[in-house]
């Protein structure tokens, strides 16, 4: 007989299955990533119903059966339900729920995966303050935490092929000083002007707001709520996020 295993978890996905039960895709505090059935889990008495909902936080109890893993208790944690109630909050929390489900693969255990998944959608809870405009920076945190959780950090302050530092060279547009740089995706990160000739196909052109963005989204979430983003920073803002994603193999992600 299997082991009873037991976990903190995420509830990140479900989908229907046979007459009466669900599978579940839920990401777990010791186990990584698992799919596990919840049996007549859709009957209208179903003890676990309410435990088992997408973005619950929950004490799991499950064993591994022939095909997946079966769940045999939920203990609910926390439900977040002041950001169910709330439509633009739910909004991004679910975005963030479906792309870490798109980036994490397999059952194994990542303690800093974990933190960051739970700790983001707590600091969710918390903002009852923030606007859609900070919402939306606070899913580019997200995404951009997480690649660079998982090993994947964007280099924001040299050149990737030549490792000399950035230099802001501006021109003058329209009375506004800016200056444009470029982004080597395949190579995870900014290069200098003398260096991003030689990539002509390859590059993607930001300007000095989108890099600047990028930079304060990588330090602590503190500084989310003073952050200001126009429509044209947003607009380059996904395309770059898109782009580097993309390389990831996640192309059909819709932000």
């Amino acid at each position: 007989m299997h082991p009873l295993l037991t976990t903190d978890a995420i509830i990140l996905k479900e989908e229907d299955y046979r007459e009466f039960d669900k599978i579940f895709t839920i990401f777990t505090k010791n186990f990584g990533k698992i799919n596990a059935i919840g049996r007549s889990i859709r009957k209208k008495n179903a003890k676990l119903k309410y435990s088992l909902q997408v973005l619950n936080f929950v004490n799991l109890e499950f064993i591994e059966g022939k095909s997946f893993y079966i769940i045999c208790d939920v203990i609910l944690k926390d439900d977040f339900q002041n950001v169910k109630d709330d439509f633009p909050r739910l909004k991004i929390a679910l975005k963030i729920l479906n792309i870490f489900n798109e980036f994490i693969q397999g059952e194994e255990e990542d303690r800093k995966i974990w933190n960051l998944i739970l700790a983001s959608i707590k600091k969710l809870s918390q903002t009852q303050n923030y606007q859609i405009k900070n919402l939306k920076i606070f899913y580019f945190y997200f995404i951009w935490k997480l690649i660079s959780s998982l090993g994947f950090n964007p280099e924001l302050y040299k050149c990737v092929i030549c490792k000399k530092p950035l230099q802001e060279k501006k021109q003058q547009k329209n009375q506004n000083d800016y200056f444009n740089s470029y982004f080597l995706i395949e190579n995870g990160g900014l290069l200098c002007q003398t260096c991003g000739n030689k990539y002509q196909n390859k590059k993607i052109v930001v300007s000095s707001n989108t890099i600047k963005l990028l930079r304060l989204i990588q330090k602590d979430d503190k500084i989310l709520k003073k952050i200001k983003m126009s429509r044209n920073d947003e607009d380059e803002l996904i395309k770059l996020t898109k782009e580097f994603i993309n390389y990831f193999g996640i192309s059909k992600y819709n932000f």
